[in-house]
């Protein structure tokens, strides 16, 4: 599953709109039920073809978003999003 998202958010182009969509979806039913449809179809989709649990793709989920959010701030993920977070943390920003 994960190199499979890699590859489709290496550019920053689909986060980007999820992230857009997700904004315009907090005041617009029609936008957020579109948004509901698709992270259900993909939820779906990712289960059926790695017999992922619930709970597995929640995680992956969970991580996804987090790939998406470190993208959007310009965050390096070259060694992965664990070194990603790892990083911000040592960082200064007090």
């Amino acid at each position: 599953m994960g190199a499979a998202f890699r590859e489709l958010v290496a550019d920053g182009t689909v986060g980007g709109l999820w992230w857009q969509a997700c904004t315009v979806a907090r005041g617009d039913e029609e936008v957020a039920a579109r948004c509901r449809s698709i992270l259900t179809g993909v939820l779906h989709e990712t289960g059926e073809l790695t017999a992922s649990t619930p709970a597995e793709l929640a995680s992956f989920l969970g991580r996804g978003l987090l790939v998406l959010q470190l993208q959007t701030l310009g965050v390096d993920l070259g060694r992965g999003s664990a070194a990603a977070v790892e990083s911000l943390l040592g960082t200064e920003s007090r």
